[in-house]
């Protein structure tokens, strides 16, 4: 538990899992990255937010300045691990000070690897799926044409 301020009605206190979400939330927010502790077969950010074990990748530490933060990262494929890098450092440390009010006095993040971005495929249908009587039909006459 991260401790904010004590009042006069008692304490603020903010969970790590609770700064660990807002900063895993800031870095997919971040055009090019996935999550390492992703599914590789869906990147679909509410399904990925529901696994336990989602932000497993970022940890969390508390100095005497403010915290600093730890990230694992994938970087889809065709982008600039730099300037992604730099970009989630950045949206992170906003995310958490703006959010929680906390200093954030480093974002380290470690890319583990570049990872090309799965296609879904659409099955488009041009007509009505064929009866087994056309299917049938339709092979007699390529029959009749080959002869």
């Amino acid at each position: 538990m991260t401790k904010l301020k004590d009042h006069d009605n008692g304490a603020i206190q903010i969970n790590d899992d609770v700064i660990a979400t807002i900063a895993g939330t800031a870095a997919l927010e971040v055009d090019g990255v996935l999550p390492v502790a992703a599914s590789f077969v869906t990147h679909d950010i509410a399904s990925m937010l529901m696994k336990k074990n989602f932000w497993k990748g970022i940890t969390i530490e508390k100095t005497d300045d403010g915290i600093c933060v730890e990230i694992n990262l994938l970087i889809k494929l065709g982008f600039k691990i730099n300037e992604v890098s730099s970009a989630v450092q950045a949206r992170i440390k906003e995310a958490l000070e703006t959010m929680t009010g906390l200093v954030v006095v480093r974002v380290d993040v470690v890319v583990y690897g570049v990872v090309q971005e799965r296609v879904k495929r659409v099955k488009t249908r041009s007509q009505k799926p064929e009866t087994r009587c056309q299917k049938a039909e339709a092979g007699s006459q390529r029959k009749q044409i080959r002869k």
